[in-house]
């Protein structure tokens, strides 16, 4: 750069002499509007010996070109549209002139030829420039022995200096009236140098072009490494020819780029070695492009003239973190930063960064979106506000997306009933395996495997029949083919008939032993989501729905659909809800005419389909209770609102949860609901309910508290200490409308019943706190309802069916194994039984069960598509498996229930009491 800077006085000095001798015929080839310097000029008479003239090179003469344009092949459309322009010009002015050619015509050569550009092929390398003596911001024109040669730093400047040849040498303007002849000095030059911020750099006492630039990356698949030696260069003046590290030459240092594993905690560093060598390393390649340019600012541009970095420099740069401001978030709680948080997380997943929120002063309002932010990477919201709106039609339309999706690492492998018979043989899944030695080959690591098939369960009774759920089941398994001991398979999965008796069809289903089956390899590094409080305006009714009661679902919170997930620290409110009376079924729309309310919640915080994954220290908030018109039940039925839903899910702990309403007024629905969930542990919660559907296995309530509800449906081991229900006539309710079955054992230890009667706020709030009295009597497990059997089986009128001749499509059993240690309850007064009143007929077939109206008359659909007529064998009976044990431990042994006429302990093998 210094022999630059050199040439340039002496060109400087050099045009004084020469400008002043051929200044003289006109304007010339002088000016000097754009700051450039000339050497020589144009002269505008006549040679007298034409391109044999010493000290002219004739260009056009006698209305005729002598010159050819060669256009090289690193110029663009934008210089040879000016190139084009010119030829017409002077064809518009009677010059005889040919079309330009390209510089890959090598037929083409002519003596006398117009260059543009600097790469020019088929010619002398001495025709050739090099673009880096002219920078980003400088061109060259001058002659060489009968050629032109224009061009630039770049091709921006190469158009710059031909328009500059066209417009101030040649002359050529909207006023010029005829162009018969036109020469050039051949000395001409002109030079426009770029103007470098930089007038030297210098690395631990060596100047920078002692240096080559390394990189373990190909610059050719990495524009960002590429663009940093460019933009170094237009900075500097300095260009570092590029090497591999073991083909360095001899006496030169590295300017070194590497992409590593680990650039310390920030992701992104800058130092010089002990062997002198500028050292640049970064952990995330997305993050390159902003390192470098934070590099480039503080280290270079901050530092006009001279730059000089010690033997001792050393720089990082946080680019392990990446904010939502950084993509355009506002936060000011009225722009949608929907789009700005989306475009944060997919940036940062590429590579693994940490997403953070901008702080506690930053409110993020969101309100339509049509697909999930999908989250891959830890989050720390930082105190920030998350506004979700849930209101109008345009987010009805995709109502079950969530907003944060934490979806898994690796490709999750899905496998139809064909593809699963051929791997497995046909082989079955059954309560006993232990190990699927088949499957093993299909597993890379430690697997969450979820099954399905069609035989259908949870065949719901009551309000809400209709409500059917084909077999599924979750588990973990080893790469071995080992089944993990504690998830165990809890339905056995088999080929064969299934006859459906719900109530609604009689009809014959095929179910082979699994239809589809989900592979999701365990993701073993954790990831957290933290620190953020989100409120919500509730979804109000929308007209595209005519306004009706049905379950018109909303999701839109955070799906966790990975495993080794943790949420710590979040806080969920509504902050507007319609609002809902406190008897009735919504208000009356006289225009309308209709009921018109909201509509329910599938979860804020809704687990699926993952593993080993938690929620800590998170504020919910339970939804005003909504109804549904069905037409199986005579009157609107409450329609469930959640705010955590655990699904198909393992190992899902929950800690320190709470709930932001009343947990003990029942005009708020749920916070919790479960759906065929495996191992649950809650430990120090405060929520209104424990509320399982479709069967759960293995659940511990440790130090909780619950208000109106502890609904239990499932198997396994049921584990509660140091817990407390508030509202209610029993502890823990082994839910009716899914067959009060609950396939394993129960242990309660140090727990407590308040025996507090259920109220409801508004106008009902008088009713708190008032408890039940002598004369009513308590339970520790409600084990079922409506055991009646008399009545007719109506197929089709689901209210009409008797409890005991349902099928819900698997066994049901009562608690297997109680234990019963210091249980407790609080308000003296009433009588504390084990169970509800039961009668016999739930154990044993009655002697009278059949009548000739449940089964005369009605046909059952086959496989074949044909009908047979239903007979007296076809009536299903619902009959319980019996409890094997109860021990009592610290306190004195209960009635088994209420009327002891019922002889309950004939439904229980053994009675235990232990000191």
């Amino acid at each position: 750069m210094k022999n630059v800077i050199l040439k340039l006085l002496l060109l400087m000095l050099a045009m004084t002499m020469v400008f002043s001798i051929v200044s003289c015929g006109g304007d010339g080839a002088g000016a000097t509007d754009d700051g450039g310097n000339d050497n020589g000029g144009d002269v505008n008479t006549p040679p007298d010996n034409g391109n044999d003239d010493p000290e002219n090179l004739v260009l056009i003469e006698n209305a005729k070109a002598n010159f050819k344009i060669v256009i090289a092949s690193d110029t663009d459309g934008s210089v040879r549209k000016s190139v084009e322009s010119f030829i017409s010009d002077l064809q518009d002015l009677g010059v005889e002139i040919d079309k330009y050619v390209n510089d890959s015509a090598a037929g083409e050569v002519t003596d006398c030829e117009i260059i543009v550009g600097t790469k020019v092929k088929n010619r002398d390398e001495k025709y050739a420039l090099n673009p880096r003596d002219y920078g980003a911001d400088g061109y060259v024109i001058k002659v060489v022995d009968n050629k032109v040669l224009i061009g630039g730093g770049n091709v921006e400047q190469t158009k710059t200096a031909f328009d500059y040849f066209v417009k101030n040498v040649v002359k050529l303007t909207n006023k010029t009236k005829d162009m018969n002849e036109f020469k050039l000095a051949r000395d001409y030059e002109r030079l426009k140098e770029t103007k470098y911020l930089i007038e030297s750099v210098e690395i631990a006492g060596n100047d920078l072009s002692e240096y080559v630039f390394v990189s373990n990356v190909n610059m050719t698949n990495n524009p960002t490494i590429k663009g940093f030696r460019e933009e170094l260069y237009t900075a500097t003046g300095y260009w570092l020819e590029s090497y591999t590290a073991d083909k360095v030459p001899e006496g030169k240092k590295m300017l070194s780029v590497n992409m590593v594993d680990n650039a310390g905690d920030t992701g992104f560093r800058a130092y010089v070695d002990s062997e002198e060598n500028f050292v640049i390393e970064c952990s995330y390649s997305n993050a390159m492009d902003a390192a470098f340019k934070q590099l480039m600012k503080t280290q270079i541009y901050d530092k006009l003239g001279n730059v000089t970095i010690n033997k001792s420099f050393e720089k990082t740069y946080p680019v392990n973190v990446v904010y939502y401001s950084q993509f355009g978030a506002v936060g000011d709680g009225i722009t949608d930063d929907y789009q700005a948080m989306y475009n944060a997380h997919v940036f940062a997943n590429e590579c693994g960064q940490k997403v953070m929120g901008d702080g506690a002063n930053y409110r993020y309002y969101v309100h339509e979106f049509s697909k999930t932010i999908p989250v891959k990477t830890d989050v720390d919201f930082n105190g920030a506000t998350i506004h979700i709106d849930d209101r109008g039609s345009g987010v009805y339309k995709y109502r079950s997306i969530h907003l944060f999706t934490f979806q898994p690492s690796y490709e999750v492998k899905n496998y139809n009933a064909a593809q699963i018979q051929e791997m497995s043989g046909g082989a079955p899944f059954l309560t006993t395996d232990t190990e699927l030695p088949w499957l093993a080959p299909y597993l890379e690591a430690t697997s969450f495997v979820y099954i399905n098939n069609k035989h259908q369960d949870y065949i719901r009774h009551g309000a809400n029949a209709g409500y059917i759920k084909n077999r599924r089941d979750v588990f973990v398994i080893h790469p071995d083919g080992k089944l993990d001991e504690s998830t165990p398979i809890y339905f056995d999965f088999v080929e064969g008939e299934q006859l459906i008796n719900d109530g609604t069809k009689l009809e014959y289903r095929f179910t082979y032993n699994i239809e589809t089956m989900k592979v999701y390899r365990v993701d073993e590094t954790p990831i957290t989501m933290e620190n953020g409080y989100f409120e919500r305006d509730a979804c109000e009714s929308v007209a595209e729905t005519g306004y009706e009661n049905k379950y018109h679902g909303y999701a839109r919170g955070l799906g966790i659909q990975r495993s080794n997930v943790t949420v710590t620290n979040l806080h969920h409110k509504l902050i507007s809800e319609p609002y809902l009376p406190t008897s009735g079924y919504g208000w009356f729309d006289e225009k309308q005419d209709s009921i018109r309310q909201s509509y329910p919640y599938g979860g804020f915080l809704a687990f699926s389909q993952c593993y080993n994954s938690q929620a800590v220290d998170v504020d919910l908030w339970a939804h005003t209770t909504y109804y549904e018109i069905k037409t199986t039940n005579p009157t609107p039925v409450a329609m469930g609102s959640y705010d955590l839903t655990i699904s198909d899910s393992c190992n899902i702990s929950l800690y320190g949860l709470t709930n932001g309403t009343d947990y003990n007024d029942s005009q708020y629905w749920g916070i919790m609901s479960s759906y065929g969930a495996k191992n649950m542990h809650f430990e120090d919660c405060h929520m209104n309910r424990f509320d399982a559907h479709d069967g759960f296995w293995n659940a511990n309530l440790i130090n909780c508290e619950f208000g109106f509800a502890i609904n239990v449906v499932g198997g396994g081991n049921l584990y509660i200490e140091g817990t407390t229900k508030s509202v209610g006539n029993s502890f823990i309710s082994l839910r009716g409308d899914y067959g009060a079955t609950f396939r394993g054992d129960i242990t309660i230890i140090d727990s407590q019943l308040f025996g507090m009667k259920p109220y409801r706020g508004g106008a009902d709030h008088k009713d708190f706190g008032v408890a039940y009295s002598a004369g009513d009597t308590l339970m520790v497990i409600n084990a079922g309802y409506s055991t009646k059997y008399e009545g007719t089986y109506e197929v089709g009128n689901a209210g009409a069916a008797p409890y005991l001749k349902w099928d819900f499509g698997y066994v049901n059993y009562m608690p297997q194994n109680v234990i019963l240690d210091n249980f407790q309850l609080t308000n003296e007064a009433p009588k504390l039984v084990l169970y509800n009143s039961i009668a016999d007929a739930a154990f044993v077939k009655p002697e009278k069960f059949i009548q000739d109206q449940d089964w005369k008359g009605k046909q059952i659909k086959l496989l074949d598509g044909t009908y047979r007529d239903m007979t007296e064998a076809d009536v299903y009976y619902n009959q319980y498996q019996i409890t094997k044990s109860v021990v009592y431990k610290n306190m004195a042994p209960i009635p088994p229930c209420a009327n002891e006429a019922l002889h309950m302990y004939t439904h229980i093998m053994s009675v235990t009491t232990v000191e």
